[in-house]
């Protein structure tokens, strides 16, 4: 799913509406100060030429920021370099952009291997963007064609895939042999229009109507004095 992010102006620079797609990281297994690319497509969806500006957010804080230009209808790839010395796992994202990759920083190269696949609505059969495929402490992002890679330390792993308006999908994949590519494709069953309403608008809903019934009850008491 590709998300728009608000036009606004800002000076003599006109701050173009644009989405995201294909998120992705190009190394998700490195060594302390090992560079790995995050990059993303970005199109220009206004009819003017103007700029906006790409941030990048590591594990939830702004790191990096690009001002990029763009022609009317442009799509450029805007790619950051990124390197971490601290060992662990980084998550990595574009502001106002939902889907996240990972980079796992070990002391060692570890054997890796690939797992890789589309994601299809079950019904439709239509490809699926912007979907979440999370394996244990990875993550990646479909792109808008469905696909999706991730590079995983050599392992078992429980897949699930994460989008707005469908089940969660699930998979196990065993993928064990370096150097190996695993495909697994995955359909998504689209929910109900009731499963689809989101929990916070059923509390929003009933505060409403909490509110309704005590509104009444008072009037009902000032009414009989």
């Amino acid at each position: 799913m590709v998300q728009q992010r608000a036009t606004v102006v800002l000076g003599l620079s006109e701050r173009v509406p644009v989405e995201y797609s294909n998120l992705r990281v190009s190394k998700a297994n490195i060594v302390p100060g090992e560079i790995t690319t995050i990059s993303v497509d970005v199109n220009n969806t206004g009819s003017l030429e103007g700029v906006t500006t790409i941030e990048l957010l590591i594990n939830g804080s702004v790191t990096e920021s690009k001002e990029v230009s763009f022609a009317a209808g442009e799509t450029k790839t805007v790619s950051f370099n990124v390197s971490r010395q601290e060992i662990g796992t980084y998550r990595a994202a574009i502001s106002g952009y939902s889907p996240t990759v990972t980079f796992i920083v070990a002391e060692a190269p570890v054997p890796i291997a690939y797992i890789t696949g589309n994601v299809t609505d079950a019904n439709t059969e239509k490809p699926i963007s912007g979907a979440s495929v999370i394996a244990g402490a990875y993550t990646a992002a479909t792109a808008t064609n469905g696909s999706y890679t991730l590079e995983v330390a050599t392992g078992t792993y429980d897949i699930a895939v994460v989008m707005d308006g469908y089940e969660t999908g699930t998979a196990t994949v065993d993928a064990s042999v370096e150097g190996t590519t695993y495909t697994h494709d995955i359909s998504l069953t689209p929910l109900s229009a009731a499963e689809a309403i989101p929990m916070w608008v059923y509390g929003v809903i009933a505060l409403f109507v909490i509110i309704a019934v005590v509104a009444l009850a008072y009037a009902f008491v000032f009414k009989k004095k």
